[in-house]
């Protein structure tokens, strides 16, 4: 399902931000090398999401 999201994010030249956790981090490398960012929990992706729009890493 993730290379499914990976590729039709690809196919609209849209940004992705990963969230996973360090056991899957392997197996998902294709998918890792393809994101923005890669995160490992919910706040990571709001802090990189606040930094995208504010430009702030508080």
């Amino acid at each position: 399902m993730q290379l499914l999201m990976q590729g039709y994010a690809s196919a609209l030249n849209k940004s992705i931000i990963v969230i996973q956790n360090e056991d899957h981090q392997h197996a998902l490398k294709e998918i890792d090398a393809a994101a923005s960012a890669v995160a490992s929990d919910q706040m990571q992706v709001v802090r990189i999401l606040k930094y995208v729009l504010e430009g702030t890493l508080k």
